[in-house]
C-alpha cells in the first residue's frame, strides 16, 4: 500500500536500493499516508511546515530524527557507497555512513556529488544535515591527512546539486509546489553558518532568478483558483511557501545586492509586480506582507529605481500600502540619512498614523512594533550627520519613543515587551545625540501619573537602564514619596522596577549612600510584617547576595525572624556561616519549634543546607537537628512534611559524608558526630511508638530506614545501640494500615532483628482473616520470619528442604497446602470458601516470598521448578473458580449457592472492620461483599505473581538448558491474562491483571527471542479482532472493561524499546473502526472507549498529539449516532481530548472563567491541529445554515448536540497578538457563523456562542460585527 502511494509522487525506480528504503519506513507511515493523500503534503514538506509554524517540539523532534530517503537521481545507482548509505536503518547509521563515504572516497568526485545532494535533500535541523555542512568545510578539507576532497572539489559538487535543483525546478508540475517550496528552503540555508554552500550558491544564482516569479505566480494562482470556499488551512500553506521563496530572494538581495551581474532583470521586474501584489491583499498574512515589502524594496535598489520608489512612499499610500512604506525604511542605509533623512521622517508619520487610526486591529499593531523596533536598531549605525538632517533624525527619534509610550501599556503581550524593548534602544540612541527632550518627556509622564502604574514602572525601568540612577531619582520625585512607600511588596511592577534600580545604584553609590536610599526602605516595610513581607523577604535576599555589609544589618536590625533567616541564606562564606549561628543561637532554636510553617523549614534549611557538603556539622547544628525532628515530627501537613523529609536527607549525607572520613581517620569531632548518630537513630525509633500517628510515623521509618542503610554502607556496628524498644515497635508497625509503612518495617525488622519470635500459627490466622489488612499483616510478617538469622517457633510443616533458600522455600510450601485446600473448598462450595479460606491472603504472602528470590538459582533446582509448576496450576485453577465472579455482570451482587446452613440472624455489620475468631466467622452469613472481595482480590495476587514470574525468571525460549518457566506455561499465562482482560467487569480485578500483563508485555518486547518479540504483535492483532467483530464476552459496559488496558499495555511497554509503530497502528485501525458507519454500534463504541484510554495515558501524552485532529472528528461524528452507548462513549473520548489538549481543569475566576492554562490560543491550537480549522468551520456553517432555516414549528435538536460539544472546544480559544500576522487561521473567521449560533433555539447554545464571540473580539476594532 505504501510504495503504490509512494508511487504516486516519486518516479517508480526498479532499484533494489528504493525498495529497501520504502520497506525500512514502513513502519513510520500508518499514520503519515493519511495527511499524505487528504492535503497533498510529502515528507519534506510537513518537516519545513512544522518548523516555521513551530509545531509540537516532540513530534518535530521525531521529524529531524527519521532517517533520509535516497535521492531519486540515486536511487538506480548501483556503486558501493550508495549501498553503504541505504543499508543504514536509522539517522545515527546515516550520519556514520557518510563519515565513512567522506573520508574513503576522497578520489571519487561521484561521491562528493551524492553527499552535496544528501544534504540538500535534508530537512532543516536534521542531524545528517549537520554532519553533511561539517563534512563541506575548511576545517573537514584540513583535517584530510591523505590526499583527498578539496575544497575547489566540494564546491564544485555543490554547484552540480545547486544546477540540478535548478533543472528540476523547470519541470514545476510533475514535481509539485510543495517540493518546490521544500527546496527553496534547504538552499536558502546556505545563508546560515554554510560558507561553502554560500559560495556555490553565488556561483549559481543566475539559474534561480527566473525561477522565483515563475514559482511565485503559480502560488498565486493555486490561492486564486482556490476560491472562498476552499479549506483556510489549504490556503495558509500556499502563504508559507510564498513567504519561504520571498525570504529566499531577499536573503540573496542582502548578501549580494552590489555584487549581482542579472543577465535578465527582467525576471526582477517580473517578480516586483507579483510582491507587490502580495504586499496589497489584506487576506495575505502580515509576515508574509512584511517579507514582500521588503522584496519591493531590495528589487528598487538592484534595479536603480530605490529614489523614486523611496519618494511614492513619502505620499499617503492607505492601509494597503503599509507593508511597502514600513519596508522602505528597513532597506534604507545608514549613509542616506544626510539626504534622505526628511523623507524618512514623512514615511515613518504617515505609518504611525496608521497605528492611531480607527482601523488599529491587533495584528498592525504587532506587525508595526515589531517592524519599527528592527528600525530602530539599525538607526544606530548611523552617524556624522549636521544641521536639517540631525534635526530630521532627532524628530524621527521622537516620534519612534511616542509611538512606544503610547503603546507600552496595550493589553497585548508582545506588543508591551516589544515597544519597552523599543522605547529603551530609542532612549540609548537619545543618550548618544544628548537629546535631553527625550527623557524630560519620560520625567513628565511618570509624574503625571495618567497612565497605569504598571506602565509607567516599565518605562521608568528602561530609562534607568539607560542613564544613571541619581539622575533619575532627581527628576521622578514621586519614587521615594508615594510610589515605593505605597506599593512596595503590593505590585510587582513596582518591585521589579526597586530591584533594577537597587542594582545598578550599588555599583554606582558608596554603600552608606546606597543603604540610606534603598536598604532602609527595605528594612521599614519588613518592619510591618503585613501580606507585603514575602515578596519584600525576595527583594532583601537579593539585596544581601549584592553586599555583605547590608547582611550585617539586616541581622542587627528588629525585623521578624523569617526575613532574618532569608536574609543569613544568601551567606556563601563557611566561617560566617557559622558565626551568624552561635550569634543567633537562640532564635534559631526558637524559630524551629514556631508556630509558622515557613519560619521552621526557613530556619532548618539554614541549619542543614550548606555550600561546601563536606563541613562536619557543629554541635549546635546537631542540636538544632535534633530539636526539630522531637517538635515537627509529627506535622499534619503532607507539604512540611516532604520538605522537611529532603532536607534530613541533606543532613544525612552531610554526616555520611562526615563518618566515611572518621572511619578512614578516627578524630574527636567524628566521635561527636558517631554519639549524635546513634542518639538519633535512637530518637527515630522511639517515635515509632504504637500510638505515634501516621506523619510520625511516615518520616520516623524512612530515616530509619536511611540511617541503617549508612550504617551497612560505613560498616558501623549499629544493633546493639538501638533501644529495646525498636523491635517490638516495628513489629507493630507491620499492623500499620499503610502498605508503604508495612514495607519500611519489614525492611528495617529484617535487619534489626536477630531473632524472629513471631508465631506461625498467628501468622497463618492473619493470612485466612477477611480483612485485607491483616491478610497484608501476615504478609510481611512471614516475609520478616523467613528472612531472620533465627527463629523461635519452627513451621508446623515437615518436608525435605531445599540448597537455596530453605526457610523460604518450606514457608511456600505451607502455605501452598492451605491454598490447595482452599481451592478444593472453593470449588465445593465458593460462597462458604470466601468466608472460611478466601485465598488471596495466602497467594499474598505467596507473592512477598517469590520476590525476595533469585530466579536464576531457583531455575538450578528440581525442588523449586516443582513448586513454581505447581504453583501455576493452582494459579490457574483458582482463576477458573473466581472468573464466574469478577466477569458477572454485577460482580458487586454475585453470591453463589451454599451447600451449608449458615445462621442468617447474626450481627454482620462491620464484619471487614474487625478482627473476628475464625469459630465466628465460621458462623455468619456470607454475603456478596465476602464473595466479591476474595475473587477480585484472588485475580490481583494472581496477576502479579504471573507478571513478576515472567518479567524475571529464566525461560525456556531464551535459555533451554537452564530455565523455569516452561514454552506451554508461558502460553497459558498469556492466555490467562487475554482471559482476564477481555472478560473481567470488576475494576479491581482487571486494573490488577493490566499491571501484570505490562510486565509480561515489557519481558517480551524486550527478548531477543524471536518467537516471544513477536507475540505482542499477535495479541493487538488479536485485540483489535476481538473488537472489530463486537466479542460478545467483551463487557459493553463499564467502558469496555479490560480491553482498553489489554492495547495501552501492548503499546505503552513498546515505548521502552524507543518505537512507536504499535501505537500508530492501532490508533489508525481504531480510528478507521469509528469512521466506518457499517462497523457496527459495538464495535465503534468499544473503539471509542479503547481510544479514549489512549488519549488519557499519560505515557502516550507525547505521542498523541498527531491523532487529536482526527479523534476530535470521529468523536464529534459519533455523538450524532443513534444509539445511547456510542454517544456515551463519544463523549468521554471527546472529554479525555479535551483534557489532554488543555490540561487538567484547575480552579476557574470568580467569574466562572476558565483558568488561563486551561486555554490557548487560536494560533498554536490550529497550529497543531490545523485540520480541525477547516473542520470547525465547515461544521458551524452547516448549523448556521441549519438554525436560519428552521421554522418555529420544526426545530430539528440533532445539530445541537455536536454544535454544543464544538462550542465547548471553541469557548477556550483566545485571539493571539500575532492573529492574522503569522497565519491565515484566524479566529475572527468564525463570527460571523457564531452570531447566527447565538439565534438557536437553545439558550446554553446561545449563551456559549456568545461567550465566544466576546473572547474572539476583545479588540474595540471589532464593534462593527455586532451591526445587523
Amino acid at each position: 500500500m505504501l510504495t503504490k502511494a509512494l508511487s504516486n509522487f516519486l518516479p517508480a525506480p526498479s532499484s533494489i536500493l528504493f525498495q529497501l528504503q520504502i520497506e525500512r519506513t514502513n513502519s513510520h507511515k500508518y499514520i503519515r499516508n493519511f495527511f499524505v493523500h487528504v492535503f497533498g503534503m510529502d515528507e519534506i514538506s510537513m518537516r519545513v511546515t512544522a518548523l516555521k509554524l513551530c509545531s509540537h517540539a516532540k513530534e518535530f523532534s521525531e521529524m529531524r530524527e527519521k532517517p533520509i530517503l535516497l535521492p531519486i537521481k540515486w536511487t538506480t545507482s548501483q556503486t558501493n557507497f550508495v549501498f553503504t548509505f541505504a543499508s543504514a536503518q536509522s539517522s545515527v547509521e546515516q550520519v556514520a555512513a557518510v563519515k565513512t563515504i567522506f573520508h574513503t572516497s576522497r578520489d571519487d568526485n561521484t561521491a562528493a556529488e551524492f553527499l552535496s545532494d544528501l544534504l540538500f535533500a535534508c530537512p532543516l535541523k536534521h542531524a545528517l544535515r549537520n554532519q553533511l555542512t561539517k563534512l563541506f568545510s575548511d576545517k573537514a578539507v584540513c583535517n584530510e591527512t591523505e590526499v583527498g576532497h578539496t575544497k575547489q572539489s566540494l564546491l564544485q559538487a555543490l554547484v552540480l546539486s545547486l544546477r540540478g535543483i535548478a533543472d528540476a525546478m523547470e519541470e514545476t508540475p510533475s514535481r509539485g509546489y510543495g517540493w518546490l517550496n521544500d527546496m527553496f528552503v534547504s538552499i536558502n540555508a546556505c545563508f546560515q553558518n554554510f560558507p561553502y554552500g554560500r559560495e556555490a550558491l553565488k556561483q549559481e544564482i543566475q539559474r534561480f532568478f527566473p525561477l522565483l516569479p515563475k514559482t511565485l505566480n503559480g502560488y498565486m494562482e493555486a490561492i486564486r483558483n482556490m476560491g472562498h470556499g476552499v479549506s483556510p488551512t489549504c490556503r495558509n500553506r500556499y502563504y508559507l511557501f510564498i513567504q519561504n521563496i520571498l525570504r529566499f530572494h531577499v536573503a540573496v538581495m542582502s548578501e549580494w545586492n552590489t555584487q549581482l551581474l542579472i543577465r535578465d532583470p527582467e525576471a526582477i521586474r517580473q517578480l516586483q509586480i507579483y510582491a507587490y501584489k502580495v504586499a496589497r491583499d489584506r487576506d495575505t498574512p502580515w509576515d508574509v506582507r512584511s517579507i514582500a515589502g521588503l522584496t519591493i524594496g531590495h528589487n528598487a535598489r538592484f534595479l536603480h529605481e530605490f529614489d523614486i520608489y523611496f519618494k511614492n512612499c513619502c505620499n499617503p499610500l492607505g492601509l494597503n500600502e503599509l507593508p511597502v512604506q514600513a519596508a522602505a525604511l528597513l532597506v534604507l542605509q545608514a549613509g542616506e540619512y544626510t539626504t534622505l533623512a526628511k523623507n524618512a521622517l514623512s514615511i515613518l508619520q504617515r505609518i504611525l498614523a496608521v497605528a492611531t487610526s480607527d482601523e488599529n486591529f491587533s495584528s498592525i499593531l504587532v506587525f508595526l512594533s515589531k517592524n519599527l523596533l528592527i528600525y530602530s536598531k539599525s538607526l544606530g549605525k548611523v552617524t556624522e550627520l549636521h544641521d536639517s538632517a540631525l534635526n530630521f533624525f532627532k524628530l524621527i527619534i521622537c516620534a519612534l519613543q511616542e509611538f512606544s509610550v503610547y503603546h507600552i501599556c496595550s493589553n497585548i503581550d508582545s506588543v508591551r515587551h516589544t515597544c519597552s524593548a523599543l522605547l529603551r534602544q530609542v532612549l540609548q540612541l537619545a543618550l548618544s545625540l544628548n537629546l535631553e527632550k527625550a527623557f524630560k518627556y519620560v520625567y513628565a509622564l511618570f509624574e503625571r501619573q495618567k497612565m497605569p502604574l504598571s506602565s509607567r514602572c516599565l518605562i521608568l525601568e528602561q530609562l534607568v537602564l539607560v542613564l544613571d540612577v541619581k539622575l533619575v531619582i532627581s527628576n521622578c520625585p514621586s519614587l521615594f514619596k508615594m510610589v515605593f512607600p505605597k506599593y512596595l511588596g503590593h505590585e510587582d511592577c513596582v518591585d521589579s522596577l526597586f530591584k533594577t534600580m537597587m542594582t545598578n545604584a550599588f555599583s554606582n553609590q558608596s554603600f552608606i549612600d546606597w543603604n540610606n536610599m534603598w536598604c532602609d526602605m527595605l528594612i521599614t516595610t519588613a518592619k510591618a510584617s503585613d501580606d507585603r513581607l514575602p515578596a519584600v523577604e525576595r527583594i532583601i535576599m537579593h539585596s544581601a547576595n549584592l553586599s555583605q555589609e547590608f547582611l550585617n544589618l539586616v541581622l542587627h536590625e528588629t525585623v521578624p525572624l523569617s526575613t532574618k533567616l532569608a536574609a543569613m541564606l544568601t551567606i556563601r562564606q563557611v566561617p560566617l556561616r557559622r558565626e551568624v549561628q552561635i550569634l543567633y543561637k537562640q532564635q534559631l532554636n526558637e524559630a524551629l519549634v514556631g508556630l509558622d510553617d515557613h519560619t521552621r523549614i526557613l530556619a532548618f534549611r539554614f541549619v542543614v543546607e550548606m555550600p561546601c557538603p563536606s563541613k562536619c556539622f557543629g554541635s549546635d547544628e546537631l542540636d538544632a537537628i535534633m530539636l526539630y525532628l522531637q517538635h515537627n515530627a509529627n506535622n499534619p501537613s503532607a507539604h512540611i512534611r516532604q520538605l522537611s523529609f529532603g532536607l534530613f536527607k541533606k543532613a544525612l549525607q552531610r554526616i555520611e559524608l562526615n563518618l566515611a572520613q572518621h572511619m578512614k581517620r578516627p578524630i574527636y569531632s567524628g566521635e561527636e558526630l558517631l554519639k549524635f548518630f546513634t542518639k538519633f537513630m535512637a530518637k527515630l525509633s522511639y517515635n515509632l511508638f504504637p500510638t505515634a500517628n501516621y506523619g510520625r510515623r511516615w518520616i520516623s521509618l524512612r530515616l530509619l530506614h536511611l540511617c541503617v542503610e549508612i550504617c551497612c554502607r560505613q560498616d558501623i556496628p549499629f544493633i546493639e545501640k538501638l533501644p529495646n524498644v525498636t523491635v517490638p515497635y516495628l513489629k507493630h508497625c507491620l499492623s500499620d494500615s499503610y502498605e508503604h509503612n508495612k514495607k519500611h518495617a519489614s525492611h528495617l525488622l529484617c535487619i534489626v532483628s536477630k531473632k524472629s519470635r513471631l508465631q506461625p500459627v498467628k501468622i497463618m490466622e492473619m493470612l485466612l482473616s477477611l480483612r485485607p489488612p491483616d491478610s497484608s499483616t501476615g504478609a510481611y510478617q512471614l516475609q520478616v520470619y523467613c528472612q531472620s538469622v533465627e527463629v523461635e517457633e519452627e513451621l508446623p510443616l515437615l518436608i525435605d528442604i531445599t540448597v537455596y533458600e530453605p526457610k523460604t522455600y518450606k514457608a511456600l510450601m505451607w502455605c501452598y497446602k492451605h491454598l490447595r485446600e482452599g481451592t478444593f473448598f472453593a470449588q465445593q462450595d465458593l460462597a462458604e470458601a470466601a468466608k472460611i479460606n478466601p485465598l488471596y491472603g495466602l497467594l499474598c504472602a505467596s507473592r512477598h516470598l517469590i520476590m525476595q528470590l533469585n530466579m536464576d538459582k531457583l531455575a538450578q533446582e528440581m525442588k523449586w521448578r516443582q513448586y513454581i509448576s505447581e504453583l501455576l496450576d493452582l494459579c490457574m485453577a483458582i482463576i477458573k473458580v473466581v472468573l464466574p465472579i469478577v466477569s458477572s455482570s454485577s460482580p458487586e451482587g454475585y453470591l453463589p449457592a451454599s451447600r451449608y446452613n449458615q445462621i442468617k440472624d447474626m450481627e454482620n455489620a462491620n464484619v471487614l472492620r474487625r478482627r473476628l475468631k475464625a469459630k465466628t466467622v465460621q458462623q455468619l452469613h456470607t454475603t456478596p461483599q465476602m464473595v466479591l472481595l476474595c475473587g477480585w482480590r484472588s485475580v490481583k495476587e494472581i496477576a502479579l505473581i504471573l507478571g513478576e514470574l515472567v518479567q524475571r525468571a529464566p525461560l525456556e525460549q531464551e535459555n533451554p538448558d537452564s530455565f523455569l518457566l516452561e514454552k506451554s506455561q508461558l502460553s497459558a499465562i498469556g492466555d490467562i491474562f487475554l482471559m482476564l482482560l477481555s472478560e473481567t467487569k470488576h475494576r479491581g480485578a482487571f486494573e490488577q491483571a493490566y499491571v501484570g500483563f505490562t510486565m509480561l508485555c515489557r519481558r517480551f518486547w524486550l527478548s531477543d527471542e524471536v518467537s516471544l518479540n513477536q507475540q505482542p504483535n499477535l495479541w493487538v492483532q488479536e485485540a483489535m479482532l476481538m473488537i472489530e467483530g463486537s466479542n460478545k464476552n467483551l463487557c459493553l459496559t463499564r467502558r469496555s472493561a479490560g480491553m482498553p488496558f489489554m492495547l495501552q499495555a501492548l503499546i505503552c511497554t513498546e515505548l521502552k524499546l524507543g518505537t512507536h509503530g504499535t501505537l500508530y497502528k492501532t490508533i489508525y485501525l481504531l480510528l478507521n473502526i469509528c469512521e466506518r458507519r457499517t462497523s457496527s454500534v459495538v464495535s465503534r463504541s468499544h473503539a471509542l472507549n479503547t481510544l479514549r484510554a489512549l488519549y488519557r495515558c499519560s505515557e502516550l501524552s507525547d505521542f498523541v498529539g498527531e491523532f487529536v485532529s482526527r479523534g476530535v472528528i470521529c468523536a464529534l461524528g459519533c455523538l450524532l449516532a443513534d444509539e445511547w452507548s456510542e454517544r456515551n462513549s463519544a463523549t468521554l473520548t471527546l472529554a479525555a481530548i479535551i483534557v489532554r489538549v488543555f490540561g487538567v481543569e484547575r480552579a476557574r475566576s470568580y467569574k466562572g472563567d476558565f483558568h488561563i492554562r486551561n486555554r490557548m490560543t487560536g494560533r498554536v491550537f490550529f497550529t497543531l491541529y490545523p485540520e480541525l480549522f477547516d473542520f470547525f468551520y465547515i461544521g458551524l456553517k452547516h448549523a448556521t445554515v441549519k438554525i436560519n432555516d428552521q421554522s418555529s414549528g420544526n426545530r430539528s435538536t440533532e445539530q445541537t448536540i455536536q454544535l454544543e460539544a464544538m462550542l465547548l472546544i471553541l469557548c477556550r480559544l483566545y485571539p493571539s497578538s500575532s492573529e492574522g500576522s503569522e497565519s491565515s487561521l484566524n479566529l475572527i473567521e468564525f463570527v460571523p457563523f457564531l452570531k447566527s449560533i447565538t439565534k438557536s433555539h437553545d439558550l446554553v447554545t446561545r449563551q456559549r456562542a456568545s461567550q465566544i464571540i466576546a473572547n474572539f473580539c476583545w479588540s474595540s476594532s471589532y464593534d462593527g460585527i455586532f451591526y445587523y
